[in-house]
């Protein structure tokens, strides 16, 4: 399958526009549930918080504004997923650690958690 950059780029854009304005990441760790489906099993490791914009888009890859989340009722462990949801908590998206998304190091109790990276819209031959 090929796909346009325009196609991966509106695509990406579209996750900045469903996120919407203060979207949360909710790490996890645990089996990455299927489909957007039910947690169970997961614990949660951290919120982090967005501010107007999760981030922007260029050529079908969406990069993460930097997020640092102070030291707030963190769980120790590693991330295995990442959720996406709305300042409202509605789902937008699920993504894997590593795979979608990546991730070095684990949550600590205690420490400040710093995180960025990037979406790439995939383009498959």
């Amino acid at each position: 399958m090929f796909l346009a950059t325009s196609l991966r780029s509106a695509r990406a854009t579209d996750i900045v526009v469903q996120a919407g304005a203060g979207a949360k990441w909710l790490l996890y760790s645990g089996a990455v549930p299927a489909a957007g489906g039910a947690l169970s099993g997961n614990t949660l490791l951290a919120t982090l918080t967005a501010g107007a914009t999760i981030g922007t888009v260029s050529n079908g890859v969406l990069t993460i504004g930097a997020i640092t989340q102070t030291n707030a009722n963190h769980v120790n462990g590693t991330p295995t997923f990442a959720r996406l949801v709305t300042s409202g908590d509605v789902l937008v998206g699920d993504f894997s650690i590593p795979g979608d998304l990546s991730w070095s190091g684990q949550v600590a109790n205690g420490f400040d958690v710093a995180w960025s990276g990037t979406i790439t819209e995939g383009n498959q031959s």
